[in-house]
């Protein structure tokens, strides 16, 4: 065999052996290929076999930092495609948010696993779910990419400071209002959009990104989490005209006994204060019926359907409809401001911890 071909053989089975060799259909990775020393070396010397360098001009530099930034590159690319996929739950809702073909997106996150011999989605025929590799990296990029996307908020709107939008997330539709209420009173040119949904929501959009501070109640201590106590309301009981607690300024909760009680659905931060101060006073708890909605409790009780309990706050006046001080302790709610601990000092975020703690003393 020829030196010729002893070196071209020699320049084919490097390029086998190289990691990504997909990527060598790529026109960048096909560039990183020929600027490898290897690849060049083996090259030179088919050209000069044939007596053609003269017609070849080869640049000399450092290959392995090139070879390293194609590869990073292409490594985001994995990796923000695996991110779309995991936030919104499909290859093909992906696409529609990156702006690329659904292939492309199928295509990245599988060179991904492959690269990685990992398995990041459990693909059904209509869903995909995340493994346990896959959580694990999606708590990750969520982060990662979060932070990318306010980067580029922030650089698309530094010159209109003055006129910024904070975000938030509440459990309580009259806390969250009460406090929309105080920020504009503090900041009249700052915007706030408010969003009600239950705690695993606000808490999920709150480490997507998607909003930036939550208000939730009975909160503990959550890793990555800034938490500030915002207010402490109490519950009350509501019950229907003609009640026999109507008139007196305040019921004991050994009165609860007996009485045909509608809760709210299991988790219900109210739910779970009410059987704790039954459960503190050896009270028994007659359960009626559950309803998953504050409103549809208080028409309840209004139509003569039993009583319930609802934070102070929270109840609104309706015919029919009578409010009862409880005289129990454990009969409140405490609720607190979250964000993100890595954005706390965010101007906006800050401004409203600042005014609405500050005026709540």
């Amino acid at each position: 065999m020829s030196r010729a071909m002893v070196l071209l053989d020699a320049a084919l089975q490097y390029s086998a052996l190289a990691p990504d060799t997909a990527l060598n259909r790529r026109k960048s990775a096909r560039r990183a290929w020929f600027r490898c020393d290897a690849i060049r070396g083996a090259v030179r010397g088919v050209c000069t076999a044939f007596g053609k360098c003269g017609r070849l001009r080869l640049r000399r530099w450092n290959t392995a930092p090139h070879i390293e930034r194609v590869m990073f590159h292409q490594y985001y690319k994995w990796i923000r495609c695996f991110q779309a996929v995991a936030k919104t739950g499909g290859f093909t809702a992906a696409a529609q948010y990156l702006h690329i073909g659904q292939p492309t997106v199928t295509d990245q996150v599988k060179a991904l696993e492959h690269r990685f011999g990992v398995e990041l989605f459990l693909r059904g025929s209509r869903s995909v779910q995340l493994t346990d590799a896959g959580e694990r990296l999606y708590a990750i990029t969520r982060g990662l990419f979060g932070l990318e996307e306010e980067a580029l908020t922030f650089l698309q709107n530094a010159h209109k400071l003055k006129t910024g939008l904070v975000r938030v997330g509440a459990v309580s539709p009259p806390i969250s209002l009460e406090l929309a209420r105080r920020f504009k009173q503090a900041h009249p040119a700052l915007d706030i959009a408010v969003t009600v949904g239950t705690e695993a929501l606000v808490l999920k959009r709150l480490l997507d990104f998607d909003i930036d501070v939550g208000l939730l109640a009975e909160t503990g201590s959550i890793d990555g989490i800034h938490i500030a106590p915002y207010c402490r309301e109490r519950i009350v009981a509501v019950v229907p005209d003609g009640h026999s607690w109507i008139g007196r300024p305040s019921v004991s909760i050994r009165d609860i006994e007996g009485q045909n009680i509608i809760l709210r659905e299991l988790g219900s931060k109210t739910r779970d204060r009410v059987e704790l101060a039954c459960r503190h006073n050896e009270v028994p708890l007659n359960c009626a019926m559950e309803i998953n909605s504050r409103e549809a409790i208080l028409h309840a009780v209004a139509s003569g359907m039993g009583i319930s309990f609802v934070a102070q706050i929270e109840c609104i006046p309706l015919p029919g409809l009578a409010m009862v001080v409880i005289d129990e302790p454990l009969l409140s709610i405490d609720y607190a401001l979250c964000c993100l601990e890595v954005r706390r000092e965010r101007p906006l975020i800050k401004a409203l911890f600042d005014a609405v703690l500050d005026e709540r003393g």
